[in-house]
């Protein structure tokens, strides 16, 4: 059977990443089969484009009648149209073809095929790059065709300055507002201040009022907004305010996939749907298309990190909390990093992210629904074709009968990963996306600048409820909040004290695999010197609570925790590999550093409130009972070692380390599978020794030293 067919109608990139050649490469990573009617040729390289050749309007439309009476269409793009000649030749065509009905006699007419239009009318520099008259005839005779408008801001802004100059085909509802007693119709001037404005309100309010142009969706894109995750979130709240909220929750849980990339991802969906197609239009009511929403976002929710909250007709899908431990936010070097010394860290709401706005006309209610896909700001230059890569995959995916929401979130999800696989080195201006990496034969994506930590990524985003019980477990958010009794304080110390003296060996037997670089064997030399430090550390944390080295070398029992944990990475370095024993040690120093980044941002928050409060010097929140001052300044000491430059350093040069070493020798679908394993046991062996520190019930001395 020979899968959905989609035909893009656009020009010619002969640099290769934009127009006819980026939606032909993404429709064959989505598993369609793409044909084209190209509209113009172009001279065009990655610093832009020097000519640009227009064919007569009558062969591009000999070009459509070709395709669409011998092959059965199943989606259609609509990208760069050059000229008012080819876009009103080619709108009368296709509202001809569209007025065909499609059954199984006559499989080859356009009635209910999704068309999807990249209003290509802005050049990056802002240059219009169609007349007044071709944008005019493009809302008259266009829009009404069109399944989905994307949009990007300049574009919206274009589309609602042309506005009234065309007839229209009805007004869409009104935008929310936030007020919930403004019974106003709206109008496009509401609008007008997107000119002056990239605020989420804005791209609601122009999602809106382009749809009352005619197509049955809008999609506006944020990409040119960039905004700080505090903004983005405040304009939310704004939006919503007076709705009542609800989580949605994951329809099912569903099986981690051994190859996270996109065409496991799609897999997902269709089977935690049922695995069914339907028209992206929808053919029921719209009480069934409501029911038909919900089942979509339920399978949608959880899905790699994916949060999705309900407000009246307003849904927010975040995927911005990506990529799940601080650890893998790419931290820059020690010298660039703030001090932990109270002044003022970077602030999470300052993190930049991008937000797309799509309104569906319809609904239970009459009042359509608006999606808001808040993401995370991909910082890359490989972002040529950015546009037509989206409205191609959004195509793409309708064509294989997903519903608009659906092939919406999975174009959204393809080009963020597309641009973080970029390819930013091609030529002199700025690179094309990867649109072939759900297909390439790896059972991980390659390491990129803007993914440089494959596998760990992996690890983490597939284990995400120990790494949450490991690395905010009560013994971390005792310290946290100062509510850790001193005496499981100081049973741990002792404890990981012994575990650190095989730890620190064992990094140091991985230097001996033959297999390793002189660089890399240096960097198992500072890993190990690392944990000598730590070590150190522990003895005068131990020192400062009553137990001299002597006591700690010579009285401390290892207990059952520690013991097992210790001889599990010592047996998978004795039968395993190298990439083996480097997974079964990196949850201990990954997870450490996690904990060190976020007790130390507790610890600059409270310094920046006694400062606010005037208390700065002062005890705060009464940390200094059970053990008074020694107490506090022992656990700040503790914090601030996990916190600081050498450890954090060292959790980097570890990643950088297991990804090198996996890079030389990647892991097939299988191996992950048993790596996957390892990594669980160690981070299952890491909760039982904080648990056993603060559950004295569970303590089982072992091994007398």
């Amino acid at each position: 059977m020979s899968p959905p067919r989609v035909l893009t109608i656009a020009g010619s990139d002969s640099g290769g990443g934009a127009g006819i050649q980026a939606d032909l490469k993404t429709f064959l990573s989505l598993g369609t089969y793409g044909l084209s009617v190209l509209t113009a040729l172009t001279a065009q390289s990655t610093t832009g484009v020097s000519a640009i050749h227009a064919p007569p309007a009558s062969f591009v439309v000999d070009q459509l009648h070709a395709v669409t009476r011998d092959i059965r269409i199943d989606a259609v793009k609509l990208g760069m149209l050059c000229n008012h000649d080819i876009l009103v030749a080619l709108a009368h065509a296709l509202a001809s073809w569209k007025q065909q009905p499609r059954n199984a006699s006559s499989p080859l007419g356009g009635h209910g095929v999704p068309i999807v239009l990249d209003p290509v009318m802005v050049s990056t520099s802002g240059s219009l790059l169609l007349s007044d008259s071709a944008v005019v005839s493009l809302i008259q005779h266009l829009l009404p065709l069109c399944t989905l408008l994307t949009p990007n801001l300049p574009e919206a802004k274009q589309l609602l300055r042309y506005a009234n100059r065309a007839p229209t085909s009805g007004a869409a509802p009104s935008a929310p507002t936030g007020d919930q007693n403004d019974t106003g119709t709206g109008s496009a001037s509401d609008a007008y201040h997107l000119e002056h404005s990239t605020d989420i309100p804005a791209m609601v309010q122009a999602a809106n009022e382009l749809a009352g142009l005619g197509p049955s969706a809008v999609l506006v894109k944020g990409g040119h907004a960039k905004l700080g995750r505090g903004q983005v979130l405040a304009q939310i709240a704004q939006l919503t305010a007076g709705r009542d909220q609800r989580p949605i929750a994951p329809l099912e849980q569903r099986p981690t996939s051994s190859r996270p990339d996109l065409a496991d991802r799609t897999a997902e969906r269709v089977s935690a749907i049922g695995g069914t197609s339907r028209s992206a239009l929808g053919n029921g009511s719209d009480h069934e298309d409501d029911g038909r929403r919900q089942q979509d976002l339920a399978a949608l929710a959880g899905l790699h990190g994916a949060t999705i909250t309900q407000s009246g007709n307003i849904t927010v899908v975040r995927t911005d909390e990506f990529p799940y431990a601080d650890i893998l936010r790419n931290p820059p070097p020690p010298s660039q990093q703030p001090a932990f010394d109270g002044g003022d860290t970077a602030d999470d709401d300052e993190q930049q992210v991008i937000c797309d706005v799509l309104f569906e006309r319809g609904g239970a209610d009459g009042e359509g629904s608006y999606t808001l896909f808040v993401k995370p700001f991909v910082s890359s230059t490989a972002t040529h074709g950015t546009g037509c890569t989206l409205s191609s995959a959004v195509a793409a995916s309708l064509a294989q009968g997903h519903s608009l929401l659906r092939s919406v979130s999975i174009g959204i999800d393809y080009v963020q990963r597309a641009i973080a696989c970029g390819i930013e080195d091609l030529g002199q201006g700025s690179g094309p996306l990867d649109h072939g990496f759900p297909i390439q034969a790896r059972s991980l994506p390659r390491a990129t600048r803007q993914a440089p930590h494959p596998l760990t990524l992996h690890l983490v985003s597939n284990s995400l409820p120990l790494w949450a019980a490991f690395t905010r477990s009560p013994f971390v958010l005792g310290i946290a909040d100062r509510s850790i009794p001193l005496e499981a304080f100081v049973y741990f110390l002792r404890q990981d004290y012994v575990f650190l003296r095989h730890y620190a060996r064992l990094w140091s037997l991985a230097a001996t695999f033959a297999a390793n670089s002189f660089e890399q064997i240096a960097t198992f030399a500072r890993i190990s010197l690392s944990m000598v430090h730590e070590a150190e550390m522990h003895v005068g944390l131990c020192a400062r609570f009553g137990v001299d080295k002597d006591d700690l070398e010579h009285g401390t029992v290892e207990s059952q925790a520690t013991l097992a944990y210790t001889r599990f990475v010592e047996g998978v370095g004795r039968s395993g590999g190298i990439l083996d024993l480097i997974v079964a040690l990196a949850p201990c120093l990954y997870g450490y550093g996690e904990v060190g980044l976020f007790l130390g941002r507790g610890e600059d928050e409270r310094r920046r409130s006694r400062r606010r409060t005037g208390t700065e010097g002062g005890d705060g929140a009464g940390i200094k009972a059970d053990g008074g001052d020694d107490r506090e300044e022992g656990l700040q000491t503790w914090i601030q070692g996990y916190a600081g430059d050498e450890f954090q350093q060292a959790v980097r040069d570890g990643m950088a380390l297991l990804e090198d070493i996996a890079s030389q020798d990647p892991p097939s679908a299988v191996r992950l599978e048993k790596l996957q394993k390892i990594w669980d046991a160690s981070c299952r062996l890491e909760i039982a020794m904080w648990d056993e520190a603060m559950r004295t019930e569970v303590r089982r001395g072992i091994l007398d030293p």
